[in-house]
């Protein structure tokens, strides 16, 4: 499992939404690039899907948080083509206190324990 907060990973990371932004060109570089390359989240997903063992993943995001409508779009995805995930949402935005009540849960859940 792997337990990230506010953005959806799978050995990825999310592109720029509709176009250039300087905050994800500054991360992923030239936006037109971003479709099927590492920083794909839909390519990576796919890719571990069809090697046969793709790490589970958590995903956890809040009501409030500026990445809320990317992570529902990468979630619907995920579980589209069958990802191991768990989704949790829940109040808050993309701060230290919703990241730290969730990334517990996630941490229990990779060990194999309750949440």
């Amino acid at each position: 499992i792997r337990v990230l907060c506010g953005r959806p990973a799978v050995r990825a990371r999310v592109p720029a939404p509709g176009g250039d932004n300087p905050f994800f060109r500054g991360i992923f570089g030239d936006p037109a690039k971003v479709p099927g390359s590492h920083h794909d989240p839909r390519a990576a997903a796919a890719a571990a899907l069809k090697e046969g063992n793709p790490p589970s993943l958590y995903m956890a995001v809040g009501d409030q948080d500026f990445l809320k409508e990317l992570n529902y779009a990468c979630r619907d995805y995920l579980k589209g083509i069958g990802y191991p995930l768990v989704f949790e949402g829940g109040e808050g935005g993309h701060e230290h206190k919703f990241c730290q009540d969730h990334v517990f849960r996630g941490v229990r859940l990779a060990m194999g324990k309750e949440a």
